[in-house]
């Protein structure tokens, strides 16, 4: 049974700041409700990373791969979900609980786009949207900010926490 709210489009306050400079055509799909062309669209504007495109029974799925750290995008069709992940370390056994804890706290900002979360040893930056809530200015500030954040945040659990760096196919879509 389909509940009221889960019918209602949410868009996130703010992102009508967040830069749109060469989202012209995203936009448009955007409004169109064509999500995959819009969020391909979105990411095919972006500088700085290798994009791979893959395809996936659930929908379309984008690996962006930067110096450092890589971000996984897919949409989920069935859903109607767009999920954005970034792997930042491979946590040891004893130190989780402590890791974790640090996680919370800096999970806890305001402006932070993304969450931190664990699977398995896997410690990574998670963004889940309805796809009618991720207009191309979010999803695209979402994207920079974990290919930032994925990699300050792998020095700090590396220092603190004697983690291992995620390698680029960790948690991945591939």
């Amino acid at each position: 049974m389909a509940l009221e709210d889960s019918m209602r489009r949410f868009v996130p306050r703010g992102h009508e700041s967040l830069d749109a400079t060469g989202l012209e055509k995203a936009t448009d799909a955007f409004r169109r409700g064509d999500y995959p062309r819009a969020i391909a669209g979105c990411l095919g504007a972006e500088t700085g990373f290798t994009l791979r495109t893959l395809q996936f029974a659930d929908g379309p799925g984008w690996t962006l791969l930067g110096k450092e750290s890589a971000v996984y995008v897919s949409v989920e069709l069935v859903t109607s979900q767009l999920v954005i992940e970034s792997p930042v370390v491979r946590l040891p056994r004893t130190q989780r609980v402590g890791a974790m804890r640090r996680a919370l706290e800096l999970s806890d900002e305001d402006s932070m786009s993304s969450r931190l979360c664990l699977r398995g040893d896997l410690l990574l930056l998670r963004h889940v949207a309805q796809l009618a809530a991720a207009p191309p200015p979010l999803v695209r500030h979402v994207v920079r900010e974990m290919l930032l954040m994925s990699d300050r945040y792998a020095e700090l659990f590396v220092a603190a926490f004697d983690a291992r760096n995620a390698t680029r196919g960790d948690g991945g879509l591939e």
